[in-house]
Protein backbone atom coordinates (compact mmCIF):
# COMPACT_ATOMS: atom_id res chain seq x y z
CA UNK A 1 0.00 0.00 0.00
CA UNK A 2 1.46 3.34 -1.07
CA UNK A 3 -0.20 5.96 1.11
CA UNK A 4 0.45 9.62 0.58
CA UNK A 5 -1.14 13.03 0.66
CA UNK A 6 0.48 14.18 -2.57
CA UNK A 7 -1.24 12.87 -5.67
CA UNK A 8 1.79 13.39 -7.89
CA UNK A 9 4.29 11.61 -5.66
CA UNK A 10 2.03 8.57 -5.21
CA UNK A 11 1.35 8.44 -8.95
CA UNK A 12 5.07 8.53 -9.78
CA UNK A 13 6.15 5.85 -7.29
CA UNK A 14 3.19 3.69 -8.32
CA UNK A 15 4.24 3.93 -11.98
CA UNK A 16 7.87 3.20 -11.13
CA UNK A 17 7.07 0.12 -9.05
CA UNK A 18 4.61 -1.22 -11.63
CA UNK A 19 7.26 -0.90 -14.33
CA UNK A 20 9.44 -3.32 -12.37
CA UNK A 21 6.85 -6.08 -12.89
CA UNK A 22 7.40 -7.55 -9.44
CA UNK A 23 5.98 -11.07 -9.27
CA UNK A 24 3.44 -11.76 -6.51
CA UNK A 25 3.37 -8.09 -5.51
CA UNK A 26 0.12 -6.17 -5.35
CA UNK A 27 0.55 -2.40 -5.36
CA UNK A 28 -2.32 -0.28 -4.07
CA UNK A 29 -2.00 3.53 -4.28
CA UNK A 30 -4.01 5.40 -1.63
CA UNK A 31 -4.39 9.15 -1.25
CA UNK A 32 -4.90 10.08 2.40
CA UNK A 33 -3.77 12.56 5.03
CA UNK A 34 -2.05 11.17 8.14
CA UNK A 35 -3.65 14.02 10.09
CA UNK A 36 -7.06 12.40 9.46
CA UNK A 37 -6.97 9.82 12.26
CA UNK A 38 -10.37 8.25 11.49
CA UNK A 39 -9.47 7.67 7.84
CA UNK A 40 -6.03 6.37 8.79
CA UNK A 41 -7.59 3.96 11.32
CA UNK A 42 -9.98 2.74 8.61
CA UNK A 43 -7.11 2.18 6.17
CA UNK A 44 -5.01 0.34 8.77
CA UNK A 45 -7.96 -1.98 9.49
CA UNK A 46 -8.66 -2.46 5.80
CA UNK A 47 -5.11 -3.30 4.72
CA UNK A 48 -3.67 -4.56 8.04
CA UNK A 49 -0.01 -3.91 7.21
CA UNK A 50 2.63 -5.89 9.09
CA UNK A 51 5.24 -3.16 8.59
CA UNK A 52 4.77 0.59 8.17
CA UNK A 53 7.49 2.86 6.81
CA UNK A 54 6.59 6.40 7.80
CA UNK A 55 8.26 9.18 5.82
CA UNK A 56 5.55 11.84 5.83
CA UNK A 57 7.36 14.45 7.90
CA UNK A 58 7.91 17.94 6.56
CA UNK A 59 11.66 18.08 6.06
CA UNK A 60 12.47 21.65 5.00
CA UNK A 61 13.26 23.21 8.37
CA UNK A 62 13.52 26.86 7.24
CA UNK A 63 10.13 26.62 5.53
CA UNK A 64 8.59 24.94 8.57
CA UNK A 65 9.96 27.67 10.82
CA UNK A 66 7.66 29.99 8.87
CA UNK A 67 4.77 27.51 9.23
CA UNK A 68 5.12 25.99 12.71
CA UNK A 69 1.46 25.08 13.06
CA UNK A 70 1.55 22.89 9.96
CA UNK A 71 4.86 21.37 11.02
CA UNK A 72 3.43 20.36 14.40
CA UNK A 73 0.16 19.06 12.91
CA UNK A 74 1.92 16.90 10.35
CA UNK A 75 5.17 15.92 12.04
CA UNK A 76 3.87 15.36 15.57
CA UNK A 77 0.16 14.60 15.37
CA UNK A 78 0.44 12.83 12.03
CA UNK A 79 3.27 10.65 13.33
CA UNK A 80 1.21 9.84 16.44
CA UNK A 81 -1.69 8.76 14.22
CA UNK A 82 0.53 6.46 12.19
Amino acid sequence: VLLGHGENSIYLINQELRSLELANTKITPVIADIQDKEHLDFLMQRYQPDIVYHAAAHKHVPLMEWNPTEAVKNNIYGTYNV
